[in-house]
């Protein structure tokens, strides 16, 4: 089992890779023009802890939705 953790360029994302790195997890951070892994199997897991900030002026809410929640269900189809 391999633990996916998107969003590992930020704060809390690079605290949750190193915090299951030490516990021997096999675990792969996934950021900003981090190649789309392959071999994603189900048993994998994914940890998403990658966030689109909203700021105000942002009607459109495509972009939040793409970033926050379509790049894990990709993963997970595969």
């Amino acid at each position: 089992m391999t633990v996916y953790v998107v969003g590992y360029g930020g704060y809390i994302g690079r605290s949750v890779y190193e915090y299951l790195q030490e516990r021997l997890y096999d675990v792969k951070g996934i950021g900003r023009g981090t190649p789309y892994p392959m071999g994603f199997k189900h048993s994998d897991v994914v940890v998403n802890c990658a966030a689109r900030g909203w700021k105000s002026g942002d009607e459109d809410t495509a972009d939040t939705v793409e970033s926050n929640i379509m790049l894990p269900m990709r993963l997970h189809e595969r």
